[in-house]
Order: structure tokens, then C-alpha cells, then sequence
């Protein structure tokens, strides 16, 4: 199934877009944008995957509440750290393509587990996307087996522009990032940091 959205639509977003056990879903953005305004703290990615399989999102731009975003000092605000672009929980299959994704006070993109059933993200590529500007880590990678992040490019990220750092029973598997531009960020480009019990194998980072 596919939603299609009108040609630069612009729809507000005050909370988040949660997408719960949904199989073979395809958002179609044809170049509109979800924004929000909402400043308050809590816990809203915009985009909010939870298992499910076979999931795409493209061709949409996402432009998040920070209006301090980038690597200045008052970009990161630790109440409002997990409102991140897009948020993926368990999800086999996710495609996110053509996405311009601006202003987050979390990530531009965290990849998790989970909890409830231990669930890893599986077969998810990050290709031909723009992201700037945003509050914490710009790609988290903590719980993904076989990830291709491709022709993107990134740019003031607050922290790292590519971060692994999983909790116990998660990691990072067969993650390939190539072909990609980042430019400025305030913390090493890659973070790879776990605690005992996480995983981290055959990770490449080209070009």
C-alpha cells in the first residue's frame, strides 16, 4: 500500500507520527514537509517506526522545533534529546529515501531495538538524503543488522555524525556507509561506545 501526499503539502506535527506493526506501507512524500513547533520537552520523534516490515518513507522533508540547531552551544537540550527525525524500533525492511530532514533536537536518524521483544532493526538503507542542522548525534546505529547508508549528505551534526553506542543484547551488524559528504560537526565524526554485552561486527565506512 502506498499514502501519497499532495506536491509541497506541509502538514504540522505537535506530537509524532507513530506507525505500529505495519507490513508493506509505503509514504510517499512527492516533496511535502511535516514540521513542528512544538518546544516542550518529552520523548517525539516525528517519524515513528515500531516493528512492521516492508516500510519506506520517501521524498519528504522533516524539519524539527530547534531553533538553535547546528553546532553551536545551546543546540543540545537534554529534555528535549530523543525528539529526533525519524525513529525506528525492530522494523525488517525499512527504506529511507530523498528525505531532507532540518532542525531536530535529537537525531536526524536513530536506529534502536525493541525492548519489549529484543528486536533489531534488519535491512534498512539511508540513501540520497540531506540532513542539517540538529541537536544531538546525526545517524545512531544501536540495534541494526545489515544497513547501507549511501549517497547522503550531512552537515552540522551536534555531536557525531555517525554514533554506535548500544545497550546490552543490541549492536551494530553489517553496516556499510559509503559515498556520502559529511561536513561540519562538534564531536568525532564516528562514536562507537557500548557497554558490556553489546555487539559491534563487520562495520565499513568508504569514501
Amino acid at each position: 500500500s502506498t499514502i501519497s501526499f499532495p506536491p509541497g503539502a506541509r502538514y504540522r506535527i505537535d506530537s509524532e507520527l507513530l506507525i505500529k506493526d505495519r507490513n508493506g506501507l509505503t509514504f510517499q512524500g512527492n516533496g511535502a514537509t511535516t514540521f513542528s513547533a512544538n518546544q516542550d520537552p518529552g520523548d517525539r520523534p516525528m517519524w515513528w517506526f515500531v516493528r512492521g516490515s516492508g516500510l519506506a518513507l520517501r521524498d519528504l522533508t522533516i524539519v524539527g522545533a530547534n531553533p538553535n540547531a547546528g553546532i553551536q552551544l545551546g543546540s543540545y537540550v537534554i529534555a528535549n534529546e530523543h525528539q529526533h527525525g525519524v525513529d525506528a524500533r525492530g522494523v525488517l525492511g525499512l527504506v529511507l529515501d530523498g528525505l531532507t530532514i532540518t532542525d531536530t533536537y535529537g537525531d536526524f536518524i536513530y536506529l534502536g531495538g525493541d525492548d519489549g521483544l529484543s528486536r533489531w532493526n534488519r535491512n534498512v538503507t539511508i540513501t540520497n538524503s540531506t540532513f542539517r542542522r540538529n541537536g544531538r548525534q546525526g545517524i545512531t546505529l544501536n540495534a541494526v543488522n545489515n544497513v547501507t547508508i549511501a549517497n547522503n549528505e550531512m552537515s552540522d551534526a551536534r555531536m557525531s555524525c555517525i554514533d554506535i553506542e548500544p545497550p546490552r543484547g543490541f549492536g551494530a551488524r553489517n553496516v556499510f556507509i559509503h559515498d556520502n559528504h559529511f561536513g561540519s560537526h562538534k564531536l568525532p565524526f564516528f562514536a562507537a561506545e557500548g557497554i558490556p554485552g553489546s555487539i559491534g561486527t563487520n562495520i565499513w565506512v568508504e569514501r
